[in-house]
């Protein structure tokens, strides 16, 4: 990327090159996304590129560790929450089973469709 393209490249539907949007789709939020997570934890987001060689992204925030004595400690949903429907849209089943176990460990009715037109077409019928 250029100097240009990497000082505007964490900006909400920015794409630094146009001809990437069109062959693998995308909005252009992902980097806005993680910039603003990363800087919610009190952390920095960081970006290295030398044009037609690559582009590096990495981030740094602090983490704590929690007391050996408190570990595993899970906030359950309150009751009202519970056994309630989420479907999860995803291509990705490397994504979607550890979500279907978690949210199942918490008695989610959960349904995985593999694209957001597969939940169009059944017209979330899933939930």
């Amino acid at each position: 990327m250029t100097q240009s393209q990497v000082e505007s490249i964490f900006n909400s539907y920015y794409q630094g090159d146009d001809s990437t949007s069109r062959e693998f789709g995308g909005t252009g939020l992902g980097l806005a996304i993680s910039k603003e997570l990363v800087e919610l934890m009190g952390g920095e987001i960081h970006v290295s590129s030398q044009k037609d060689l690559g582009t590096t992204f990495s981030f740094t925030v602090n983490f704590t560790l929690k007391d050996a004595q408190n570990q595993r400690q899970y906030r359950l949903p309150s009751s009202s929450m519970l056994e309630k429907k989420v479907l999860i849209v995803d291509s990705s089943n490397r994504n979607v089973i550890p979500l279907v176990k978690s949210l199942g460990y918490f008695n989610y009715v959960v349904n995985a469709i593999s694209s957001f037109e597969d939940a169009v077409l059944r017209r979330c019928n899933a939930l």
